[in-house]
């Protein structure tokens, strides 16, 4: 008993000293649902965050203890720009936006200091002559994993024939190499990923075909091009009879290679089997794996019975990539439901569908906007929506592609008409991949932090209560600025904020 008494309470004291240190921003005037905001990162000592109302757009650095140090509005950009991107370099900061004038749609970039200084004029990256835009935007941006390179691209589809654009940058916008290809297309029954772009300028994107349009995939290639070559490289995925959803991509620089990885199915709409995982290196060779999710993994995330069933409501979200070649996969059960007409979520209608165009031009972008919204006030119930972000499965694949390890990460969210504060963070600490997710339990808001170690074990860290503040963390949109630090985008009072946590060893 005294040995039991011993252990609980250095366990308590353990714990007890691992508390969070909290600083939370002022709200700012016209701060409200309405703004638009990208946590950038740490700058110096200061922390850059930039924020769009309306037509302004602002960066604004904030101190450690997240006082405002200062906001400045980017006057450069033109009042109808409908889309900026934003990378942060080791020591400046790119921004690239998109506005129509006219029938064209321009596409310029401008560098600046970390301190808010132009240097520069701004640069044509490249433009479009259009003739409907809708809701589209052109131009997608990838960036290098070392930043030293942005990807500037647009696929456009027009009489069943698309185009495929690319333009890497290299520091002062400076252009380092272009491509464009023209193929056929099929929309109904081809599905075309973003280009990516690796630390040594290679661009690379997949290619997959199905049998008919809503099932699922037979076939996938790889187009893979580095610099200054003449055309695409392409290498054939043997998928041995079996079906995917897209392929999820992970560039792995330090080994020189690319990881694909999908779930995989035994017919064209069937129930989900295991994962399919696919390893390419820069001399082409291709390595693939078939691993099923056998019935002790089923059960442990399934809770309706059905066990054939219990993967069919996962989507991957992240891929870890360690030195060795091995990497951990994170996902998520996701679904929705209408509540006038009980209409359940169909993951065929959300995966690799991009919507049928109107007119004779149409620019393919990923159409699945993973930041803040205002949230949607329904008046009728006819259009009342419930999210539901639930269970995480969590695996170690080896070098070799085969299962080492799973964890299941035990949640339970749902919200209507709103997902700003469903689905969850990830930190990085010392090899500890730390998971953070808010739960309401009734009266107040919890943050939830659970860390999976490099062996698979899960530990449940001192929760993060926000009911002392009102504050209502989102920490879907969180981003780790320092080795164990995050800052959470928060409601409070209807205005947005952010709040800067310091987790302790």
């Amino acid at each position: 008993m005294r040995i039991a008494l011993v252990l609980f309470l250095l366990q308590f004291f353990s714990l007890a000293t691992r508390a969070q240190t909290v600083y939370f921003s002022e709200t700012q005037k016209e701060e409200n649902d309405e703004i638009k905001f990208e946590i950038l990162g740490r700058v110096d000592t200061n922390y850059l965050i930039y924020k769009n109302i309306r037509w302004k757009h602002l960066l604004s650095w904030y101190a450690s203890d997240m006082k405002l140090v200062k906001s400045e509005r980017l006057k450069f950009i033109p009042e109808k720009t409908f889309n900026v991107d934003l990378v942060l370099m080791p020591r400046s900061l790119y921004v690239i936006y998109q506005y129509e004038k006219g029938n064209v749609v321009y596409c310029y970039g401008v560098k600046m200091g970390l301190n808010g200084e132009i240097l520069g004029d701004p640069v044509l990256l490249d433009q479009t002559k259009i003739s409907i835009i809708g809701d589209h935007k052109i131009y997608g941006v990838n960036y290098s994993e070392d930043r030293q390179r942005i990807l500037l691209y647009k696929m456009h589809l027009r009489n069943s024939k698309i185009t495929i654009m690319t333009k890497i940058f290299g520091s002062d916008f400076i252009l380092q190499d272009s491509s464009r290809v023209e193929v056929a297309y099929d929309e109904r029954l081809e599905f075309y990923s973003d280009p990516e772009v690796a630390n040594d300028g290679t661009i690379l994107y997949s290619k997959q075909l199905r049998n008919m349009s809503g099932e699922n995939f037979k076939s996938s290639q790889i187009f893979s091009r580095k610099p200054g070559d003449v055309s695409y490289s392409i290498v054939e995925i043997s998928q041995e009879g079996k079906y995917t959803d897209e392929l999820h991509v992970k560039i792995d620089n330090l080994n020189k290679s690319f990881i694909f990885n999908s779930f995989y199915y035994d017919d064209t709409r069937g129930d989900i089997k295991g994962l399919f995982s696919a390893v390419i290196q820069k001399d082409s060779n291709v390595r693939t794996a078939y691993n099923v999710f056998d019935d002790a993994i089923r059960s442990s995330i399934n809770e309706s019975g059905k066990l054939r069933q219990a993967f069919d409501n996962l989507f991957i979200k992240n891929t870890f990539v360690r030195k060795n070649g091995s990497f951990v996969l994170v996902s998520e059960k996701y679904s929705s439901q209408s509540k006038a007409n009980d209409n359940g979520f169909n993951r065929w209608d959300y995966l690799g569908n991009y919507p049928y165009s109107s007119g004779s031009d149409y620019f393919l972008t990923n159409p699945y906007y993973y930041g803040y919204y205002r949230p949607y006030r329904s008046y009728s119930a006819v259009q009342s929506v419930r999210y539901y972000y639930d269970e995480m499965l969590v695996v170690s694949v080896d070098s070799s592609l085969n299962f080492k390890w799973n964890t299941i990460v035990h949640k339970k969210q749902f919200d209507d008409d709103n997902e700003n504060y469903l689905s969850f963070a990830t930190m990085n600490v010392g090899g500890n991949m730390h998971f953070l997710f808010a739960e309401d339990n009734t009266k107040n808001q919890i943050v939830n932090n659970q860390s999976i170690s490099p062996s698979g074990n899960l530990v449940r860290y001192p929760t993060i209560k926000s009911y002392q503040t009102s504050y209502a963390f989102m920490p879907r949109l969180a981003k780790q600025v320092g080795p164990t630090e995050m800052i959470f985008p928060c409601v409070r009072l209807g205005s947005i904020t952010f709040a800067k946590v310091i987790f302790s060893n």
